[in-house]
């Protein structure tokens, strides 16, 4: 299956809210979000894609600086399926635990202390399995989830600048099966998909609303200005 790597960058608006307040002097708000998932048919959403694979996302640095907080997000999802044979006359045998699905990790050059992976697996249903000998069985849509987040609140130097980096992701099929029998032969066939996420965050100062007079008190300010300059104008 031939795909693409499809890259959507959101510019945050004014409107986020702060991710967190400091004492009333400072928020912590979201101003970029850049998504990278794999998308062949451009409808959107994770598309799983047989493994093994390998992508790169190129994602863009924050020109403006000043980052306080970078979050790295991957979320992965796998289906999987087994063809499970008894290679003897005799019973094979698939017991508890048995899981099957995808191991994606991530790296990067950039960036050495990137580790952000997932391990999206399911169990095989209906365990124990009985395999008579000499026949063949499928188990099928076997499907899993998972999702890792990574927070970077220093060095934050690496993501910013006017250029890109890349993060590089690899999805391997993962199996884990307690067999019986010493005759089973298993062939397994996995797809899996990824999307990554890069958030920036910077600090914004806030004002603290205790050192906001209130609007009487405003007002008893400008009714005493005003005075103030009509007496002066009677002197004159």
């Amino acid at each position: 299956m031939n795909s693409t790597l499809k890259t959507l960058t959101v510019l945050a608006s004014g409107s986020v809210a702060a991710l967190a307040v400091s004492s009333g002097a400072s928020a912590i708000t979201l101003v970029q979000t850049q998504t990278f998932q794999f998308d062949p048919d451009g409808q959107g959403g994770i598309i799983e894609i047989p493994t093994l694979w390998q992508r790169s996302a190129s994602v863009g640095q924050y020109a403006p600086g000043g980052l306080v907080r970078v979050e790295v997000e991957l979320s992965g999802t796998a289906t999987s399926s087994l063809t499970a044979e008894a290679t003897t006359t005799a019973d094979a045998f698939i017991l508890n635990p048995s899981r099957l699905g995808a191991s994606i990790s991530t790296s990067s050059t950039l960036i050495p202390d990137l580790n952000v992976d997932v391990l999206p697996v399911g169990d095989i249903p209906g365990l124990p399995v009985q395999i008579p000998g000499g026949t063949t069985q499928e188990i099928t849509d076997v499907s899993g989830a998972d999702q890792d987040l990574q927070v970077f609140t220093s060095g934050l130097g690496v993501f910013e600048g006017g250029g890109t980096f890349d993060i590089n992701l690899l999805a391997i099929g993962s199996s884990t099966l307690t067999t019986g029998g010493g005759n089973l032969d298993t062939s397994q066939t996995t797809v899996a998909g990824a999307e990554l996420i890069v958030r920036y965050f910077v600090e914004d100062e806030i004002v603290d609303p205790m050192d906001v007079p209130e609007p009487g008190m405003l007002l008893g300010l400008a009714t005493i200005a005003g005075a103030g300059f009509m007496s002066r104008r009677r002197k004159s």
